[in-house]
């Protein structure tokens, strides 16, 4: 057997047992839900400041004749403020944690 032959099976014996990259991986959609707007709303930054009054729309602010984007919600002011809440489930990490 060749040093190449044997690093061949080797590695074809690694990559057998492996799972794939993507197995771990979870996707999320962060492009609909986008709460808006536009000028510079008072307290805005501040996580408790309400919004419900706010448009909604998917990512992808801008005009819609920009070359080469994907525009989801229109945007032609100077100044606009744009809030995004994400609620992740908890990890694996931790789910395995707390089954021990």
């Amino acid at each position: 057997m060749t040093p190449r032959s044997a690093l061949l099976i080797a590695l074809a014996a690694l990559c057998a047992g492996a799972a794939p990259a993507h197995a771990a991986r979870a996707l999320y959609d962060f492009n609909p839900g986008w709460k808006l707007a536009v000028g510079d709303p008072a307290d805005a930054a501040r996580p408790g400041f309400d919004d419900s009054a706010w448009k909604t729309g998917p990512s992808g602010f801008g005009a819609l004749d920009t070359r080469f984007a994907r525009v989801g919600t229109e945007w032609k002011t100077a100044d606009i403020w744009l809030r995004r809440t994400v609620d992740l489930p908890e990890t694996r990490r931790t789910h395995e944690r707390s089954n021990q």
